[in-house]
């Protein structure tokens, strides 16, 4: 299967690349910043191809033959103090990649079957030691407002294909 992943050279995404190679059926293309620098990170062969949300940018053929998007970029929320412009990276991040994505699979029909985007627990705030699953109601805070933001974008977008979001 040939299966595309973004934020692949986090630690996250390091992983589950590592490990869909290891099946040994999978093709693995990553979109990067840095498609020169990136392929030296994994131990495996890649394909990686350029991209930029914010400029609305992905380097052609990335999608060609996908079947299956994992989509895991996103500004760090862990990397320095939430200044009003780090808030606004942390959300564009979500948001502008999640339009990017589904609008140049939306120019291509029938490109990709799966489309798995991970959203975060951030959705359910903070709630001490409260006892916390799916059906519990969403939190507030800026988090929550990410999450809420990255899921609606993806929701109004994702007309014609499977997608799941995993926290």
């Amino acid at each position: 299967m040939k299966i595309l992943i973004t934020g692949a050279t986090g630690l996250v995404g390091k992983k589950l690349a590592q490990r869909l190679f290891a099946e040994g059926q999978n093709e693995i293309r990553i979109l990067t910043r840095n498609s020169a620098s990136a392929p030296s990170q994994f131990g495996f062969p890649i394909k990686a191809f350029e991209w930029s949300p914010k400029d609305n940018y992905i380097e052609d053929g990335a999608l060609d033959g996908v079947q299956c998007i994992i989509h895991l970029a996103g500004e760090s929320v862990a990397d320095g103090r939430w200044t009003d412009h780090k808030k606004k990276k942390i959300l564009d991040s979500r948001v502008l990649s999640i339009k990017l994505l589904l609008n140049k699979l939306n120019e291509k029909p029938n490109v990709c079957e799966k489309f798995i985007s991970a959203s975060a627990i951030g959705y359910y705030g903070d709630r001490s030691d409260e006892l916390l699953d799916e059906k519990s109601s969403k939190g507030t805070g800026f988090l929550t407002e990410v999450c809420e933001a990255w899921e609606q974008t993806l929701h109004s977008n994702c007309n014609q294909y499977t997608y799941f979001f995993v926290m």
